[in-house]
């Protein structure tokens, strides 16, 4: 096998546990980005609802169109819906994909939250019921938020995890072979490469005058210590990503 072939492979099973750690780290990231925008929008509901039910009772749909129109400017869209899921009332603008979704999410007796794809937009939206006076639901508010942004931040973050799994290999690998070999010894013994060393097969002799490189098979740590060294990295990017999740 090629030494450029070999390099790729070893660094592959080498650096995993370092690129699992970062993939973890990646994904409690993009768990609590999402679970803070649930909180965002929680509260936004949470604090309009009592109002709105008690203008539904009063029948005054000018201060519920007031206050629609304040929520979609600050990014907030609002619909009443009756108890069936049928739209009852909404400011023009309203996505009729959410409550098409919303209806199918009653029908089906699901979590009050939920976040449907429609085309090139992500949404999260919030069913809330309203009560009469007599206590019976008498139907919902839909509270809609646009969350394309977000669904893209995090599959940007996805698929920059996958890329430097696929890459670093090949950063690290191919260069060995044209680096100076000082700057190939460094790089092999402070970096997770150090792990290369499990593929050495003769040891040094210090009275046989040879070229003791990457390329001849030779490694500047023992197969123990670069393992080591590895196991350093690891245990300092499952350190970060517990302080990070």
């Amino acid at each position: 096998m090629r030494i450029g072939t070999r390099l790729t492979v070893v660094l592959l099973l080498c650096v995993m546990p370092v690129l699992a750690a970062y993939t973890y780290w990646s994904v409690e990231q993009s768990n609590v980005y999402t679970n803070e925008l649930k909180q965002s929008a929680r509260a936004v509901t949470s604090g309009v609802a009592p109002a709105v039910d008690e203008e539904v009772i009063a029948q005054e749909w000018n201060k519920i169109g007031d206050t629609f129109r304040k929520l979609n400017a600050e990014g907030t869209r609002s619909a009443l819906l009756h108890k069936d899921g049928t739209l009852w009332y909404s400011l023009p603008d309203f996505p009729a994909d959410a409550v098409a979704a919303a209806r199918v999410q009653l029908a089906q007796r699901k979590s009050e939250e939920f976040g449907p794809t429609t085309g090139a937009r992500s949404w999260f939206c919030e069913l809330v019921p309203l009560k009469g006076e007599s206590g019976h639901v008498i139907g919902y508010l839909l509270e809609v938020q646009d969350w394309t942004k977000a669904a893209r931040d995090i599959q940007a973050q996805s698929i920059a995890s996958v890329i430097v799994a696929i890459v670093l290999p090949y950063f690290f690998a191919s260069p060995l072979a044209i680096l100076p070999p000082s700057v190939g010894d460094w790089l092999l013994r402070v970096t997770p490469a150090a792990a290369f060393a499990i593929q050495q097969a003769y040891p040094r002799y210090p009275q046989v005058l040879a070229a003791y490189t990457p390329q001849n098979g030779y490694y500047p740590l023992t197969a123990w210590l670069g393992l080591a060294v590895l196991a350093a990295w690891t245990a300092a990017a499952l350190a970060l990503a517990g302080r990070n999740a």
